[in-house]
């Protein structure tokens, strides 16, 4: 696994590799990966970078905000002003940006479902729906909210 102590040029790393042959490639591949099924040990990896790193857990809270506040306006759509308004675009955009680095950093696929649900756990810490990255915890929660898209090797997958 990549070394994630020190994160600091994150996004320039990205982008180098987006612009790398080998990152095109990488992208291509991995373009429509909706079905695959990663190992949760990956999974709550990233959930804890995504906490770990100021700059990405706030990403992680302005998203959580938002959710919260669409969830006292459920008449609220994306047809309403207001709704652009609050909405953190760029926390949003932060996040997936750093989700591509992870997956590009791991290799592992990176788009669709999966993987994006290592967002979902820090979100559910953030907004206290999730105590902490306990792995008993956070497979349980995963097991209940997210179920089947994760391997569980003590499960002898």
């Amino acid at each position: 696994m990549a070394d994630f102590e020190d994160i600091t040029g994150w996004r320039e790393e990205l982008e180098a590799f987006e612009e790398s042959e080998e990152g095109k490639a990488y992208f291509w591949q991995h373009l429509n990966d909706s079905e695959i099924r990663l190992p949760f040990d990956v999974i709550l990896e990233l959930a804890g970078l995504m906490l770990k790193h100021d700059d990405i857990r706030d990403a992680v809270r302005r998203r959580m905000e938002f959710r919260a506040f669409l969830e006292t306006r459920p008449d609220l759509t994306e047809n309403d002003d207001e709704y652009w308004e609050k909405n953190p675009l760029d926390a949003s955009y932060t996040l997936e940006e750093f989700i591509a680095w992870f997956g590009s950093k791991t290799r592992v696929p990176f788009r669709g479902f999966p993987l994006s649900k290592g967002k979902e756990l820090a979100i559910a810490v953030v907004a206290g729906n999730l105590a902490s990255l306990d792995y008993a915890e956070a497979r349980a929660f995963a097991e209940k909210t997210f179920a089947p898209w994760f391997i569980y090797p003590e499960d002898g997958e």
